[in-house]
């Protein structure tokens, strides 16, 4: 919350089946008031990835759609934390289509992507 001395979470959570059964999670403590454009950046991106990889071994290939909720977002920082975060998961998808080339036999893997930001 503005002004606290606590350390941010970032946290992302991934369904790994179709019958919502089975989920992972990865999660870090930031740095306070860390902006997400910044080493927050870089370790979402690293989650994102990680979590993807193991769904596509969980379920014999990676995700069609991603759903994101997205949780304490000022109105002022709806644009360039969608901008930074939704190019992170097409970065993934990117990175990954190059190294399960073989996997996907010629094809982008370009997930569908929901973007959804919850306030109260």
């Amino acid at each position: 919350s503005p002004g606290s001395r606590q350390p941010s979470v970032l946290a992302v959570t991934a369904l790994m089946d179709k019958f919502g059964h089975s989920y992972l999670c990865r999660y870090k403590a930031c740095a306070r008031r860390m902006e997400i454009g910044g080493v927050a950046g870089d370790d979402l991106h690293v989650m994102i990835k990680a979590l993807v990889v193991d769904f596509a071994e969980s379920n014999h290939g990676p995700p069609d759609s991603i759903l994101i909720f997205r949780d304490g977002v000022s109105e002022s920082q709806f644009a360039h934390v969608k901008e930074v975060e939704v190019q992170a998961f097409k970065n993934v998808a990117a990175m990954l289509t190059t190294q399960w080339a073989s996997k996907l036999q010629g094809r982008d893997w370009s997930p569908k992507i929901t973007y959804v930001v919850c306030q109260k």
